[in-house]
């Protein structure tokens, strides 16, 4: 019998754990607001509207003879922070891995070597400008 009774104690303190279990759940759900639904409106997605390429052509304007000395002298580099890390000041060094991430290092470092030291020709070749806005944008940037 006294088998029994801790069996029954211990049913007992289960059915316990589980009725406290279940009012403390409808306590919980009774504070919580409820979240209603609302329509959605589908919204057209809208460009950026970032242009890269009076940036570019300033900053290789500046920065393409370093570059291509970088290039040739360091040798293979992995990674656009790696190669732009070599560039003396901050500004340089930031432009130059934004400009490297958007077209790849590979990509970078062969129209970096292609260019021919002419800002306006790499901006070109990496298709950050295209050919008109490459011209008006280095007629402004140089009065």
């Amino acid at each position: 019998i006294p088998f029994f009774i801790l069996i029954m104690r211990a049913v007992l303190l289960l059915v316990a754990a589980l009725i406290a279990c279940f009012l403390v759940t409808e306590a919980v759900s009774l504070t919580l607001p409820r979240a209603r639904l609302t329509s959605v409106t589908r919204v057209s997605p809208q460009p950026v509207g970032l242009d890269l390429c009076p940036l570019c052509v300033n900053f290789m304007g500046q920065s393409i003879n370093e570059l291509l000395n970088i290039i040739l002298n360091v040798g293979v580099v992995g990674t656009c922070g790696e190669l732009c890390g070599y560039l003396p000041k901050a500004l340089e060094k930031d432009v130059c891995d934004l400009l490297c991430s958007y077209v790849g290092i590979e990509e970078f470092i062969k129209v970096v070597e292609k260019a021919d030291l002419d800002p306006i020709y790499y901006c070109q070749l990496t298709q950050i400008c295209p050919l008109s806005t490459a011209k008006a944008n280095a007629s402004r940037s140089n009065p």
